[in-house]
């Protein structure tokens, strides 16, 4: 139970045990005796804590001895010697429930001397195993000598184990909270399964073999099994049996007769000290066994693909059918039983086609395009053809992918292909920003696939509808089809998802869209549940991607970060470019608000990359959109605001945006917004913010509306209106938290903040400030912090006094001491001999060495003779 993230001093989870065992030790000094018994399944930790026991008390001098042999009487002898010195004594004994009844009496003899001085009598037992007189023992033992039963880890005990990982709770239940489990699952079952081989090592022959044959099952067992796949003879086996449920290597199962393995931890490491020619032989019984059972084939395809016998070549069509039943559970284990039948049939065999059908679809599904892409082509069928224009999709091929579906659904009408087909060409047409087309289509997909009595296929198509409502701005339609596709997600059983896991993630991703967060995070968490349960790799990067646009909404920068760390990686094998630009443009805007303002050339670097993977791309498509809003975003908070500001307009295609989807302009204009205020070119701002709002009103979300009212606060303030900028700022703050964006809400307030300071309303900015800073702790933002301290600065109580002349430039005195005077920048550019934008450009230079917002901050810092420290706002 060491820490993997501590080092190996450090025991995880026993906080209390540790602290009791510091009380016994010392109670020792005082001449009190005491008992402590360690309880609980192999793994818990039991021997941990006896080590630590003993640790301690050897370093507070007191004698003592460890045995595990069971040789009770020269315990007490070494009890007795040492209190007749005077001393206090430690016992330990570990694994007491394997001395059987021989150490009963010498154990009674132990606890009675404990209560006669300062003796410390420590015990470990597996409670299973533990022999009934041992048992009653303990059970008679006076109240003061308790058993401890070590309890389960919990999931962030199991964190500090093992560390962080993507797979981390998953692994958690897997282990059972057993720290052993829990490592070995951590490792892939390497170095940490040392103690699960040791104990293996100390079975009596007959007992290891009837446990290699035990584990080649891989599943819960009668004993008949057993006994007919192992070479045993059928008594010897059932007396192994016997011994191995004895031993607790075997457990009963509910329901029924059923066995299985302790853990399936210790199943593996039986099975890989099996012999590889005894394991085919195991394997070749077991498949005969299930044969004549009548088991599905997919029980019987990991024996066929272990033991594979020429002289049957029926056995080739039941790894097929196997792999057809596991193809969504376990795409892995499918693509290595199909290769193997694929090495075994000749292209003439009447099951070839159908085998690398199927041997396409697993590799598919594990995130092989290539390999995928390569077999679908070698065949002709509609199937093929369907299917290989859903990874030309996924490739960022959009005419190739078209062209392809357009040609499968006029060779095959069926109401199940062209569901299917539909769904794939609105899914083209949304990333080709066809936004209006993309819901015609799903919704033609969707009327086919409920006529057709397919709710998987339907609600597929609900959620690409609502996707493609909302997007075009059509809240009430998007709202509609998400209701429609959540009941159906709602009632369908994992084993019927599986089959298409992506429709969780277009039905999270409009929920996400549509300002309904636990809704998302509900679905999005259970298509990633299921992807990573069943292996679909294809999938997992994408639902990973909504997954982190949702973190980054609620403002958890740490955990969008290391849901990232899982995604790109995944991505990168997959070669799908077009996740890949997402996961960086999402990559940028954690590290932009993560990390402190002088780290931002990181975020920079983010959006680079991000446009660097969508060069070439087709500018209609809404992707490569993404990474230039992300690249022109880090710029315009890295101090290049015209640069910035330049990449979205041409993105875009001009302030109107129209190459922008309607749902996404707000956040565009708010960019822009920021970015004209850095330019000081406030007209073209006013127009970004005014744009903001007139489309909110259109369309409106509460996100949406909280973007363009900060817009409109930001601008406004930047004009010295400090009035109309506190009443759009507070709009922006009540519509952040309704739509439970904390760190939008942050800003929000830095920004109301900020007014009130410029309005000398200063008994309103202290609570402003600090629902920000614990805004700005709760979200892990360094860049937030940052803001609310230069906001802090401004005010009397926290910044020294300074000279500000020694802050500014002669050129820059000049022309903010005339700003100061309410001098419009045009009447100050003709008496010092400037261009008005000249004007302006300086005007935005002193506004942010001085940390003030506008003109009417200016004057008021002026007046005052007592300029602050400033930051960004």
């Amino acid at each position: 139970m060491l820490s993997a993230v501590e080092g190996e001093s450090e025991i995880v989870g026993r906080e209390e045990e540790l602290a009791d065992i510091a009380s016994a030790v010392w109670a020792l000094h005082s001449g009190e005796g005491g008992f402590r018994a360690y309880v609980g399944d192999p793994g818990i930790g039991k021997t941990r804590m006896l080590l630590a026991l003993a640790t301690a008390a050897r370093e507070a001098g007191v004698a003592t001895l460890w045995d595990q042999s069971g040789r009770v009487e020269t315990l007490i002898d070494f009890v007795l010697a040492t209190q007749a010195r005077g001393g206090g004594a430690v016992v330990v004994m570990d694994d007491v429930h394997g001395h059987g009844d021989a150490v009963v009496e010498g154990l009674g003899r132990l606890l009675d001397l404990t209560a006669r001085g300062p003796l410390l009598l420590a015990i470990a037992y597996r409670p299973r195993q533990l022999p009934l007189s041992m048992a009653g023992l303990l059970c008679r033992a006076p109240a003061r000598l308790g058993a401890r039963k070590l309890a389960p880890l919990t999931l962030d005990q199991t964190k500090l184990l093992v560390g962080d990982r993507p797979d981390l709770a998953m692994l958690h239940h897997d282990a059972e909270g057993v720290p052993l489990y829990a490592r070995v699952l951590a490792d892939a079952g390497y170095s940490s399964s040392a103690p699960l081989l040791a104990e293996l090592a100390t079975l009596p022959p007959s007992e290891f073999a009837v446990a290699q044959a035990a584990a080649i099952l891989d599943h819960p067992f009668v004993p008949e099994t057993v006994i007919a796949v192992c070479d045993l003879e059928a008594e010897a086996t059932r007396a192994a049996l016997d011994g191995l449920v004895s031993l607790d290597i075997i457990r009963t199962s509910r329901p029924g007769p059923l066995l299985s393995f302790r853990h399936r931890t210790l199943a593996a490491a039986a099975y890989h000290t099996t012999p590889m020619s005894r394991r085919g032989a195991l394997h070749l019984r077991a498949d005969r066994e299930l044969e004549r059972r009548g088991a599905p084939a997919i029980m019987r395809a990991a024996h066929v693909a272990n033991s594979l016998d020429p002289a049957r070549p029926d056995r080739y069509v039941t790894l097929a059918l196997g792999a057809r039943q596991a193809l969504s559970t376990d795409p892995a284990a499918a693509t290595g039983w199909l290769e193997v039948a694929e090495a075994g049939l000749g292209r003439d065999h009447p099951h070839w086609r159908e085998t690398q059908l199927l041997l396409a679809k697993a590799r598919l599904h594990m995130g092989r395009l290539d390999d995928s892409r390569t077999t679908f082509l070698s065949l002709e069928d509609i199937d093929a053809v369907m299917h290989t224009g859903r990874i030309e999709r996924f490739l960022g091929r959009y005419p190739e992918a078209a062209a392809l579906i357009q040609a499968g659904l006029t060779r095959n009408g069926s109401p199940d292909t062209r569901s299917v087909g539909l769904v794939e060409l609105s899914a083209i047409a949304a990333d080709c920003s066809d936004h209006a087309d993309s819901d015609r289509l799903a919704t033609e997909a969707a009327r086919i696939a409920r006529a057709a009595g397919d709710p998987l296929r339907e609600c597929v198509a609900l959620g690409s509808a609502a996707w493609a409502r909302t997007a075009l701005g059509d809240v009430a339609g998007g709202g509609a089809a998400v209701l429609a596709a959540a009941r159906l997600a709602d009632s369908m059983v994992d084993a019927v998802v599986v089959q298409d896991i992506d429709c969780l993630r277009l039905l999270g991703q409009s929920e996400l869209l549509l300002d309904r967060l636990a809704d998302a995070r509900r679905h999005l968490g259970r298509g990633v549940r299921l992807a990573r349960r069943t292996g679909q790799r294809h999938i997992l990067p994408n639902l990973l991607k909504s997954l982190t646009e949702l973190e980054l909404r609620l403002g958890r920068l740490d955990r969008a970060g290391q849901v990232l760390d899982e995604a790109e990686p995944l991505a990168a094998e997959t070669g799908v470019i077009v996740i890949q630009t997402l996961l960086a443009a999402l990559r940028m805007h954690v590290l932009l608000w993560q990390r402190p303002v002088a780290e931002v050339g990181l975020s920079v670097a983010a959006g680079e990359r991000a446009t660097g993977l969508a060069a070439g791309a087709n500018s209609v498509l809404t992707w490569p959109l993404q990474a230039q809003v992300a690249l022109g975003e880090a710029l315009v908070h890295a101090g290049q605001p015209g640069h910035g500001g330049q990449i979205l307009l041409t993105a875009g295609g001009g302030p109107l945006l129209p190459k922008v989807s309607p749902q996404k302009r707000v956040r565009w204009w708010e960019i822009l917004a920021v970015a004209a205020v850095g330019e000081s070119d406030l007209a073209r701002a006013d127009e970004y913010a005014t744009l903001a709002v007139r489309a909110v009103g259109q369309a409106p979300t509460d996100i949406r509306r909280g973007f363009a009212f900060r817009a409109r606060a930001y601008v406004d303030s930047a004009r010295g209106a400090t009035a109309a900028a506190l009443a759009a700022g507070e709009e922006a703050v009540s519509s952040f938290a309704k739509a439970g964006a904390l760190l939008e809400l942050g800003r929000a307030q830095v920004l109301v903040a900020s007014a009130f300071i410029d309005a000398g309303r200063l008994e309103d900015v202290a609570d402003r400030l600090a629902m920000a800073g614990a805004l700005a702790r709760r979200c892990h933002s360094g860049r937030l912090v940052e803001m609310v301290r230069a906001q802090l600065a401004r005010l009397p109580a926290h910044a020294p006094r300074r000279d500000w002349l020694s802050v500014l430039t002669p050129r820059e005195r000049d022309i903010a001491s005339l700003a100061g005077q309410a001098m419009p920048s045009t009447e100050i550019a003709a008496k010092l001999h400037l261009s008005v934008r000249t004007v302006d450009s300086h005007l935005g230079r002193i506004y942010r060495k001085l940390g003030v917002a506008n003109r009417v901050a200016l004057a008021n810092l002026l007046n005052a003779g007592a300029p602050r420290s400033g930051g960004e706002v």
